[in-house]
């Protein structure tokens, strides 16, 4: 225990990872339930009928960079409130917390960024190298590519 009466960093490390493994392993156990859901679905852009490789990964780079503008609009408001009134953040016990997004939103950023420019590498690559094949719907939930015959060229899963 620290003087304060709060547990050291470690043991509160220990016991947030503890939850976090019960947490899964709940989920785990109750694959269908509402959290577990809630937890797992999809969340971001999906392959439309026709639309190629490359189309579809730029909307994927969108998304990330949608991402890392809720990232900066955060990080902004955080930086003015603590800014305009940074004793009303020590006074309300917000310190730690900040600290905490201070040090989370820039690497949430870097995440989003990074993700957007290995999308957008990945649709230059395939519209310029190719193949950029063309997604035939999701009961076959692949992308496939096909010359003018019709003849498959490629296909990924």
């Amino acid at each position: 225990m620290a003087q304060s009466g709060v547990p050291a960093m470690d043991v509160r490390i220990i016991v947030f990872l503890w939850l976090v493994f019960l947490c899964v392993q709940c989920l785990k156990f109750w694959p269908h339930s509402r959290v577990a859901r809630a937890a797992l679905m999809w969340i971001g852009p999906r392959p439309a009928p026709g639309e190629p490789w490359s189309r579809f990964q730029l909307r994927w780079a969108a998304y990330s960079l949608g991402w890392l503008g809720q990232f900066g609009l955060v990080y902004l408001a955080l930086s003015v409130i603590a800014g305009f009134a940074p004793d009303a953040v020590v006074d309300a016990g917000l310190d730690e917390p900040f600290e905490v997004l201070a040090f989370a939103l820039p690497v949430g950023a870097t995440m989003a960024l990074l993700a957007m420019l290995g999308f957008l590498c990945k649709a230059a690559k395939a519209r310029l190298f190719g193949p950029d094949p063309n997604w035939v719907g999701a009961a076959e939930g692949v992308f496939v590519a096909m010359d003018e015959t019709g003849a498959v060229i490629h296909r990924e899963l």
